[in-house]
């Protein structure tokens, strides 16, 4: 997963911003984030069109205490070392959308 590092202030953010929460700065890094941690997750059992049921929503934190919110591959336990991917999250009438798919690391 990418983040980015101020340069300024070495905070990370994700997603990417123009302008550091902390510093100010406008100058930013490019950083991957390989594994993170699962903090909690929702289970629904109708979800929306083009989604596989049951979806299983995380919220995952990386290094620095960055967070991201995407779907898990399988049912996993809080407290969980997992990894992130980008990919297909949904389909519909043809129409894909993109999104973190987080798997056991």
């Amino acid at each position: 997963m990418r983040v980015a590092r101020c340069r300024g202030c070495r905070r990370l953010t994700y997603p990417a911003h123009f302008v550091c929460d902390d510093c100010g700065s406008r100058d930013f890094d490019s950083l991957e984030v390989s594994e993170g941690t699962l903090l909690t997750y929702t289970v629904l059992h109708v979800p929306p069109s083009g989604v596989v049921s049951p979806l299983r929503i995380g919220i995952v934190e990386f290094e620095g205490g960055v967070r991201a919110l995407g779907q898990l591959a399988e049912p996993i336990e809080v407290g969980a070392k997992v990894r992130a991917e980008w990919t297909v999250v949904r389909e519909v009438e043809g129409r894909r959308y993109e999104g973190f798919r987080f798997r056991p690391a």
